[in-house]
């Protein structure tokens, strides 16, 4: 049997991500997160007040069609949303099955990846800079130990 601190961590957990699903564009309302749950509306709004908590099954299924971190879900441990180095299944794949499904629409979900295209060669491109400047640190450092 759950604990009552499990049943409040859980829900108040369920409740940030259900608001962070609709803010980011994944579901429109609470009827839609029921959607990607296979969920009907009831269900949901008794998870949003306590009354019940999200099952392990209903966990997956809205982990499989989010993206969100499962363990995060249930403990409070780690990031929302599954990282890239978690699966292969990254930000763009996710929105990507949106469109797919429906969930986004088919000119905005394209905008939202070539933003992120852009966006992740601005971040490779700052990383090459930030190594750059690392190893001129370093040499710096060196030749002032000898110096």
């Amino acid at each position: 049997m759950a604990t009552d601190k499990f049943k409040e961590g859980i829900t108040e957990r369920f409740k940030v991500l259900v608001g962070l699903l609709i803010r980011s564009g994944l579901a429109k309302n609470n009827t839609e997160v029921g959607v990607l749950m296979n969920q009907p509306p009831q269900a949901i709004s008794k998870m949003l007040m306590g009354e019940r908590i999200i099952t392990l099954e209903q966990i997956a299924t809205l982990s499989r069609n989010t993206g969100i971190n499962s363990n995060w879900l249930l403990k409070g441990e780690g990031s929302v949303f599954i990282e890239e180095s978690d699966t292969k299944d990254d930000i763009i794949t996710v929105i990507s099955r949106a469109i797919i499904d429906g969930r986004v629409p088919t000119l905005e979900g394209e905008q939202m990846i070539a933003e992120l295209v852009k966006l992740r060669n601005l971040l490779q491109e700052k990383q090459e800079e930030i190594n750059g400047l690392q190893g001129k640190v370093m040499t710096l450092m060196e030749s002032q130990k000898k110096a």
